[in-house]
């Protein structure tokens, strides 16, 4: 069942996100709030810094494997991401921002308030993709952009690719570990890793070839 875990920075005030956890468990999900404290060396581009809030995505819901009797969920799960989560994350009223030196704020492509992440671990190593949210994108390509991500995890899980499908992240910059990043192109309708050197050196979003 789906499951998720808010992961706040400390500087931010988390208990606005308990509210939204119990509504998740009313409709039969799972959802818990905690505080991250980032630690190393911070990251070379802005996207990969940490968010004001990770939506750590404990356990995806894969629609090819859901119980006919529990279908019933999918509608409420869709409408909360859409209207409740999507205020929270997407129009938060006090929303975690860069700043320059000057402390002017940042311009950004992507949200830095909020970003849904998913752990996938393999054998010798794991990875984390982080789905990142253009700014004040609206409510339902919020919810493709989850959704989506979440097929695509369901397609290599289904696959039994995992090992397959970590060994061409690595390929494709020549990194193991570490943090990949990715996008819902409502273009396509498909979710697409980004080029994250290339695209802030444009300010553009720029696709990342995987083999």
């Amino acid at each position: 069942m789906f499951s998720l875990e808010f992961k706040v920075l400390p500087h931010l005030d988390n208990s606005v996100y308990q509210p939204l956890c119990n509504l998740f468990k009313q409709i039969s999900c799972q959802a818990s709030v905690s505080q991250f404290r980032p630690t190393g060396a911070l990251a070379r581009f802005d996207w990969l810094l940490p968010c004001g809030v990770t939506m750590e995505l404990v356990k995806p819901f894969y629609e090819a494997q859901l119980d006919p009797a529990r279908e019933s969920f999918v509608a409420p799960l869709k409408q909360l991401i859409e209207t409740e989560l999507y205020q929270k994350m997407i129009q938060a009223q006090e929303p975690f921002q860069l700043r320059n030196k000057d402390g002017s704020i940042k311009s950004t492509i992507f949200s830095m308030h909020c970003c849904l992440n998913y752990r996938m671990l393999g054998k010798d190593d794991e990875m984390n993709l982080r789905l990142m949210f253009p700014v004040n994108c609206t409510p339902l390509y919020f919810r493709e952009a989850i959704f989506s991500f979440m097929q695509m995890l369901e397609d290599v899980y289904l696959a039994s690719s995992t090992e397959m499908f970590l060994e061409m992240l690595r390929k494709a910059d020549g990194q193991g570990f570490g943090t990949r990043v990715l996008w819902y192109n409502a273009e396509t309708g498909r979710t697409e890793f980004v080029d994250v050197e290339r695209s802030q050196k444009s300010n553009a979003v720029v696709k990342k070839r995987i083999a």
